[in-house]
């Protein structure tokens, strides 16, 4: 599994929660508001990559900048809600779905490389693979791949990338799906081409001729 320190950060500080209890968007993203509130003095690695990720206020601040236990949780939603596409809190609260749990399933499946599991799903639901993400990315399956430009802390790849990339092309996916990632203003292929994590592990020419 290939994953940044920043990232194995995010997910500890929502360990806590099973995401699968959560029934839509707005649930979830309050949960981890909380979690943000709650461990700002103490948790700053993953506090700091929600707020330079996805408040323009904190774009860019050494963590030294950051005013630990003194950021409002409007700023904390603003944050995360931005992280995962959607323009601010209001925006998500008007706009944010419901969860499909075996949509969110195929992608854990996914992202983990759990190939077996994930070709067994779409066996019985192969309209997953054209399904798309309740958050504002509107991301589909295959859309993980670039491990960019989704929910922070689902930005892993797994170690057999192609393979699973392979899986998702032979249940029919399509890498041209629309999707609104990075705010709709990138095509697929250069989210590809400029992730960092892709870049960083070695994955992205093949996974590039693969998929376009």
């Amino acid at each position: 599994m290939h994953i940044t320190d920043q990232i194995r950060a995010v997910q500890r500080l929502h360990q806590r929660h099973n995401t699968a209890s959560f029934t839509s968007v707005k649930d979830l993203l309050s949960a981890y508001v909380d979690d943000l509130m709650e461990n700002q003095l103490s948790q700053f690695i993953p506090v700091a990559t929600y707020l330079n990720d996805g408040h323009p206020k904190y774009s860019g601040q050494a963590t030294h900048n950051i005013p630990f236990g003194e950021v409002p949780r409007s700023e904390f939603e603003h944050a995360i809600a931005r992280t995962v596409g959607f323009i601010s809190w209001v925006d998500m609260e008007e706009n944010g779905g419901i969860f499909n749990p075996d949509f969110e399933l195929a992608v854990d499946y996914f992202i983990n490389g759990k190939k077996q599991k994930l070709n067994n799903l779409l066996e019985n639901q192969p309209e997953l693979v054209f399904a798309c993400s309740p958050y504002g990315h509107q991301a589909g399956i295959i859309h993980y791949v670039a491990a960019h430009g989704i929910e922070i802390w689902r930005q892993q790849i797994p170690d057999n990338l192609t393979e699973m990339t392979e899986l998702l092309l032979e249940k029919g996916a399509l890498p041209r799906q629309a999707n609104r990632i990075l705010g709709g203003k990138k095509d697929f292929r250069s989210i590809v081409e400029t992730s960092p994590l892709l870049n960083r592990v070695g994955f992205k020419q093949d996974i590039t001729e693969m998929l376009f």
